[in-house]
């Protein structure tokens, strides 16, 4: 206790920080099970607690640590709780890489009560248990170990070759919570072997410096970790093709509204490639002799920036990060030198334009905070509180409990509606892998799904009326072979009729 003490004491900005961070995040401990995304990732955890593999059995689309953290934690209010821990030793290592990149005490505290904010209000679903927010985690800690190296010229020692290794293994493991991490991976590269060390000859070459394949091999440990997990279990195909390979369908998905793939369904995709290596290649040519620390927070911000807007969705929270870098980046500026200025205010410019033109939303912060101040001092109801996130809240509870009465623990049922938190409440795993309508719609398994509910015939189908994908062979064996047993509002139960001697 008495180091603890200790640490508060020569820290004490920082464990405020930490404090109020923790405040700020109370309020997403009492949230209802609403936000569709947490929903899967529960269900994830769940199916592996019933002894299923991820990909082969249950599908989403996703790597598997973030699953991994819902399988530990069970439920919202436990995986929001491991957000809110998760969130401190962050806020310690931010604070530390920018004491690295040499801030000042003054620019380094402003830079961690940014972060800290930004991260934690619903603003950006900073609330929300998603990928994003616990990558930057082994994201700035893989930049904390590799920036002490002298030979960056940013600080005085030289740094070993375990620590690029470790450094490897914190960017392979951001990537195992979402793929978009590994281009931060790369602008580290992008720094050190042209920027940092000028030998772009040496790498056109083949001469490749030995803490390249250390960093290299550090990353591609825990993801081949994760391969021979799949391997053993007979599911690798699945694993690489959900996991990673989708994800290229998933690119040009939200624009053209099914699953393709190839460059030809990606122009956009291209044209920002382009933007990334012409802004990259003109910061290169023109700011060899800015510091290094400046170098590498802009390379940092672009790399991440193409990589929030690879998929063209506007949500929220795929702008968590940027974060971490924008706030080093705003505060190392020096806006009294013109070319520090003019490069930042790029940088700015690209974001401003890149929020406009995907049309990024943003939640309310101030009326979400008002809410949980009058669910607590009992101004409101409890169905009030939970209208305020889903008017879904309160009818997705009702059925929940009426399904956990009408069936056994181990017995599965079908939701044709985009609504995983009716498997999560109900604590019943899905007929088929996919959990959602929209996996079902994207990846084209409406006959194999058919196909499952024929041999598996479920006692209980759901079915919203709100999900407008029509499903002819669904509506066919509803007609034949079961019988409405329950509505509220938009969503219908069936009851399997049984057949007659």
């Amino acid at each position: 206790m008495k180091k603890v003490f200790a640490w508060i004491a020569k820290h004490e900005f920082l464990f405020g920080v930490m404090i109020f961070t923790a405040i700020l995040r109370v309020p997403s401990l009492f949230e209802p099970n609403w936000y569709g995304d947490e929903g899967i990732y529960l269900v994830m955890g769940q199916a592996i607690r019933r002894g299923l593999i991820w990909y082969r059995d249950i599908h989403d689309n996703k790597p598997p640590l973030l699953y991994l953290l819902a399988t530990i934690t069970g439920s919202v209010a436990y995986f929001r709780a491991l957000l809110l821990v998760w969130m401190m030793p962050t806020l310690v290592v931010f604070d530390n890489l920018g004491k690295s990149l040499g801030l000042t005490t003054k620019a380094r505290r402003l830079a961690l009560v940014m972060f800290a904010v930004l991260t934690s209000i619903p603003m950006l679903e900073g609330n929300i248990s998603n990928a994003e927010i616990f990558m930057i985690l082994p994201t700035i800690l893989g930049m904390l170990l590799i920036i002490k190296d002298k030979e960056l010229g940013i600080k005085k020692r030289k740094t070993s070759g375990w620590s690029y290794l470790l450094a490897g293994v914190c960017f392979g493991l951001a990537f195992l919570f979402k793929v978009p991490a590994v281009f931060e991976f790369f602008g580290v590269i992008f720094f050190y072997y042209i920027l940092a060390k000028k030998n772009i000859k040496s790498i056109l070459g083949g001469v490749i410096d030995k803490r390249l394949w250390l960093l290299t091999i550090g990353f591609a440990l825990p993801v081949g970790l994760t391969a021979l997990y799949y391997f053993a279990n007979g599911a690798l195909k699945d694993y690489l093709t959900a996991a990673f390979a989708q994800n290229f369908g998933y690119l040009a998905s939200y624009r053209t509204g099914q699953m393709t793939s190839g460059l030809g369904n990606q122009s956009g995709l291209v044209g920002r490639g382009l933007i990334l290596m012409l802004a990259v290649g003109s910061f290169w040519t023109f700011n060899r002799k800015e510091s290094k620390s400046y170098q590498l927070v802009w390379i940092w911000f672009v790399f991440a920036l193409f990589a929030t807007l690879l998929s063209e969705r506007p949500y929220p929270h795929y702008l968590i990060q940027l974060v971490a870098s924008g706030c080093l980046l705003l505060v190392m500026t020096n806006f009294g030198k013109l070319r520090e200025w003019l490069w930042t205010s790029v940088a700015i410019l690209l974001l401003l334009l890149s929020v406009y033109r995907f049309k990024f939303y943003f939640y309310p912060t101030v009326s979400y905070y008002n809410n949980f101040v009058n669910f607590i001092s009992q101004n409101i109801s409890e169905e009030s509180y939970n209208d305020y996130f889903d008017k879904k809240v309160n009818r997705t509870t009702k059925l929940a409990m009426y399904l956990r009465k009408m069936t056994t623990t181990n017995e599965k049922i079908f939701v044709w509606a985009d609504e995983p938190f009716i498997y999560a409440e109900t604590k019943r795993l899905p007929v088929g892998k996919y959990m959602v309508a929209y996996h079902v719609a994207d990846f084209g398994g409406m006959e194999l799904v058919y196909q499952r509910l024929l041999s598996e015939s479920p006692r209980f189908i759901v079915v919203s009326d709100s999900k407008n994908v029509d499903y002819p062979q669904l509506k066919t064996l509803l007609a034949t072979n079961y019988a409405l047993a329950y509505r509220d509002n938009d969503i219908r139960v069936y009851f399997k009729l049984i057949a007659k001697p």
